[in-house]
């Protein structure tokens, strides 16, 4: 989970900031720099993209980063 969700989010957003010309692209390490920096980068990015619905992506984004633990914790209150 560590290595595949910071992957996934720098495709996503490499191919998200291909639909927006007004993003600027500087090269192509833009999506190794999105890896490693990915919790700065990416409300900056949702913010600059979406506005003021780049909160409701932020929220969304960390309830599915922590829907795991919630579930389980659920599942154990359950049981």
């Amino acid at each position: 989970w560590g290595y595949v969700f910071p992957l996934l989010l720098a495709f996503w957003v490499d191919e998200d900031s291909k639909a927006r010309p007004e993003i600027y692209r500087p090269s192509f390490d833009m999506g190794l720099f999105i890896c490693l920096l990915w919790l700065f980068y990416l409300p900056f990015y949702l913010l600059r993209t979406r506005g003021a619905k780049g909160w409701f992506w932020i929220l969304g984004l960390l309830m599915l980063a922590f829907l795991g633990s919630i579930l389980q914790l659920a599942i154990y209150a359950a049981s």
